[in-house]
């Protein structure tokens, strides 16, 4: 029947706000399910939207409710868990490129939590990109565990305090990170014109271009191009010296590049072969005209002004000379030829005599000769292996010069200058000796240059440390790094320079001390802490030895093992002096403790291995049940024993427990059998909750009997399963609930059926409905329980066509209405204030006069039953007289129950 429908339809559709939310909330109807995400959108409670949306729990619904939503707070709700699901896994997210479109759709605040709780690394980078707050892009660049967000934030970054800040947080942990983030803020300031910034870059480019000088030239032209491309944005804005050190320093190198070298290698070559020829005395002429010839070209192909190619041109016009003379003497030969062979016939005469003398006197100078010559060639031959030697280390010297390696070129120079102890002074002047000689004093001059600016700065950052704020083990750091730089400058330089440097050296060292002076305090105080730390540990020691000599309470030996392990790693707040010493009395100390837990577990072994053979022995024992009483007691007995080696605990546990088993397998049956019984009660357990939900509270007669036999049922089980009980107390709930809830609606029905009569009384009364309409849904509300009210309500049903509005009847409604808002707790208007307390005052002077009360629904049948008698209403009154009396009369319905 249709009224039956309406007073049955689903509680998820009930006027009441609390059942509709407990509906949404635990019911699995399909239909509900299906009507979800209408509710959420729909409903007018937030709450019930909210159990719906909870429900539903779809990303989609999450995301549209929370923005579209009229309540503010159920926005907040929706929004946090529509950025749960858009962060985490959930299963029903959409794909990643429309997640990374929404972007733009959060607020600065979601954005970042994105940032900080997304999984997906492309998620995270996308809203990176949108951030905005410097801070957050600050903390990411220096912190992020993934090294693509850390320059995607960096990148980010304008602010050059915020870049130097990631710098120095990131000096240590992300060198990349920390090298981009101070060039980015150097670049910015020089762009900006900061003259203490152009300065410190032009002082480090200097000193970059001057470490060249030490290089092999192989090695330079990458870095040489780096360099320029550094210098280029501060070119024009450096301090007028350093430009000048910068480029004088880069000339220098221009010059000295691997093709200049070798055009010196090729001018070297002709120079010495220019010597040689001009040093021989028989030299043929076609010879030197060939040799002046191939000169001219070599000079002619040169490009640099060097001092080689000074020196072979010079050699070149002393070769053209030499031909020249050549020419000439050839000539003057012979003519005097001729002349001389007209002298020579006189003077044979003369000349024959004199021989004869002079054989006598040359017998006696060639022994003296002889004698002579032996003592040159052994002199000639020592020098000429010094010269080879020489020559030798003279290569040498010119291959480290011109590779760039001063350092091993110093050890040469000192060679050679040992074997020129053994030579003649003039060895000293050789040309190749003298020039190799010469580059090296120049590249000598040059280091001594950079080092001394080096050292100058090294001066400078030091005289800066007490400004720049830094924590005290910084400062000592830095300090040190200085000290350690100047000492390598020290020993690359020599002792001498280290003596000329001397000046710099003293206030290098004021320098250092002053920067350390305001740090004493902190390095007091640390070496306190690390006194009474280290006091802290031979107390722990101390204490660990007299218990590892006791050796009784094993439990708190472990215990003092962990503790000595700890203080182990935890030596770094001790005096580094004192760690090793600590280090190895801790680890004398362990080592007595693992030597008594090995003895413990030795022992431990022992036992349990014992406790084995006696459960073996049990196992077959024909007893079972006494079996079972013993090896209860073994167990107890193991766990008394106490624990030894891990490994071995577990192996023999394992054999130890399977001998158990064996004795318990043997109560398996019994067990069995009562598992069994118990297996069949719960399948007789379950069948009387399946009957018991198959109960239905309409028929009231067939459901007591029912009831009383699925109860008797269930006594007769004798069931031990709490959870059975539970269930079995629950649905005995349930359905005194749906009894109490359908007696409920059978006695409300007359009332429902009074009040929808009425209803289409007064419609037909307001002309809201024709008459056949009317008669058409009094028809179908069938027929009505035969009583005065039904009476009552039929006459004025036949008489509400014609019906006109009953005149001097508003006070007794009046009168009406104050009762049934007294019986329904409903505030009364103001109007009618008196009425209810004069109605008041009525009922109690009733009550204590000790008169008999009318039940509550007799009170509501009678009330109902004199307003349908009143009969129609103004029109002009109708709508506000009727919504009175509906609230009062459903309010006191309610409260009859």
């Amino acid at each position: 029947m249709k009224f039956a429908r309406f007073l049955f339809k689903p509680r998820w559709q009930s006027k009441d706000v609390a059942t509709r939310r407990g509906a949404v909330t635990e019911l699995n109807d399909a239909e509900l399910i299906g009507a979800l995400p209408a509710i959420a959108r729909n409903d007018s409670d937030a709450g019930v939207r909210l159990a719906a949306l909870r429900r539903l729990n779809q990303y989609e619904a999450w995301r549209e409710r929370s923005t579209g939503d009229a309540d503010g707070s159920l926005r907040e709700t929706a929004r946090a868990a529509y950025l749960a699901m858009f962060i985490g896994g959930s299963a029903d997210r959409p794909p990643l490129e429309r997640r990374i479109a929404e972007l733009d759709t959060l607020s600065g605040e979601e954005i970042e939590r994105v940032v900080a709780q997304a999984s997906e690394l492309s998620l995270r980078s996308a809203a990176l990109e949108r951030a905005t707050r410097p801070s957050l892009l600050a903390d990411v660049a220096s912190t992020d565990a993934d090294a693509k967000l850390r320059l995607i934030a960096l990148s980010r970054i304008n602010d050059l305090d915020a870049l130097m800040r990631v710098a120095e947080r990131t000096r240590k942990t992300d060198k990349v990170v920390s090298r981009l983030a101070r060039d980015r803020a150097e670049a910015g300031r020089i762009a900006a014109g900061d003259a203490a910034t152009i300065e410190a870059r032009a002082r480090s480019l200097c000193e970059r271009v001057e470490a060249l000088l030490s290089r092999p030239r192989s090695e330079r032209a990458d870095e040489l191009a780096a360099i320029d491309t550094a210098w280029q944005p501060i070119d024009g804005k450096a301090p007028k010296q350093l430009a000048e050190r910068f480029e004088s320093t880069r000339s220098f190198l221009r010059q000295d590049t691997e093709e200049a070298a070798a055009e010196r290698s090729r001018l070297r070559e002709l120079r010495t072969r220019l010597e040689q020829a001009l040093a021989a005395t028989e030299a043929d002429s076609s010879t030197l005209e060939a040799l002046a010839a191939e000169a001219g070209s070599g000079l002619a192909a040169a490009t640099l002004q060097t001092p080689e190619r000074e020196r072979v041109e010079a050699l070149l016009v002393r070769l053209t000379q030499r031909v020249a003379q050549r020419a000439v003497q050839d000539t003057a030969a012979a003519q005097a030829a001729h002349a001389a062979a007209e002298v020579a016939a006189e003077e044979e005469g003369s000349r024959a005599e004199a021989r004869l003398e002079a054989l006598a006197a040359k017998a006696r100078f060639d022994a003296a000769l002889e004698r002579a010559a032996a003592d040159k060639e052994k002199q000639r031959e020592q020098h000429q292996a010094l010269k080879r030697d020489l020559d030798q280390l003279v290569i040498e010297l010119e291959q480290q010069l011109e590779g760039g390696d001063l350092a091993h070129a110093v050890a040469t120079q000192a060679r050679i200058a040992n074997l020129l102890e053994g030579l003649p002074t003039i060895a000293r002047h050789d040309k190749r000796l003298a020039n190799a000689e010469a580059r090296f004093a120049e590249l000598k001059r040059w280091q001594r240059w950079s080092g001394n600016e080096r050292r100058k700065q090294l001066c400078e950052a030091i005289e800066a440390l007490p400004g720049l704020g830094l924590h005290p083990d910084a400062v000592a750091t830095r300090v040190r790094e200085a000290r350690t730089e100047w000492q390598q400058l020290d020993a690359r330089d020599g002792e001498a320079e280290a003596r000329a440097s001397a000046g710099l050296g003293r206030r290098f060292q004021a320098l250092c001390a002053q920067a350390l002076k305001p740090a004493q305090g902190y390095f007091a105080k640390r070496d306190e802490v690390r006194k009474s730390n280290q006091q802290e540990i031979e107390t722990l020691i101390a204490a660990t030895e007299a218990l590892a000599a006791d050796g009784s309470d094993l439990a708190a030996l472990a215990k003092q093992r962990r503790v000595a392990s700890d203080a182990l790693r935890d030596l770094d707040s001790v005096d580094p002096r004192e760690r090793k010493t600590l280090a190895q009395r801790l680890k004398d100390v362990l080592a007595r403790i693992d030597a008594r837990l090995d003895e413990q577990a030795a022992a431990v072994e022992a036992a349990k291995r014992r406790l084995i053979g006696e459960a073996e022995r049990l196992a077959t024992a024909a007893d079972a049940a006494a079996a079972a009483r013993e090896v209860r007691d073994l167990q107890a007995r193991w766990k008394a024993a106490g624990n030894g080696r891990r490994r071995t605990d577990e192996a023999q546990w394992k054999e130890f427990r399977g001998h158990c088993d064996a004795v318990f397998g043997k109560l398996d049956s019994a067990r069995r059998e009562r598992e069994a019984a118990d297996n069949a009660s719960r399948e007789q357990a379950l069948a009387v909750l399946a009957d018991w939900e198959q109960l239905s509270a309409d028929s009231a007669d067939a459901l007591a009997a029912q009831r009383r036999e699925l109860e008797q049922r269930w006594s007769a089980l004798n069931l031990r399963d709490r959870e059975l009980d539970k269930r079995w107390q629950l649905q005995r709930d349930r359905l005194d609930a749906a009894q109490q809830q359908v007696h409920k609606q059978r006695r409300d029905g007359v009332f429902r059926d009074a009040l929808a009569r009425l209803a289409l009384c007064e419609a037909r009364e307001a002309g809201t409905q024709d008459d056949a309409a009317a008669k058409a849904a009094w028809d179908a509300l069938g027929d009505a329980a035969a009583g005065p009210l039904s009476t009552t309500l039929q006459s004025r049903f036949d008489s509400a066509g014609s019906a006109e509005a009953s005149a001097g009847q508003d006070e007794a409604r009046r009168e009406l209405l104050v009762t049934l808002e007294f019986l329904g707790g409903v505030e009364t208007p103001e109007e009618d204030k008196a009425r209810r307390m004069d109605l008041q005052v009525r009922r109690l002077s009733q009550r204590m006069s000790g008169t008999e009360q009318r039940a509550a629904r007799d009170e509501l049948l009678q009330c109902l039953q004199q307003w349908t008698r009143f009969g129609a209403l103004p029109r002009d009154e109708a709508q506000d007289w009727q919504a009175r009396f509906r609230r009062a009369f459903e309010a006191a319905l309610a409260q009859a129950g």
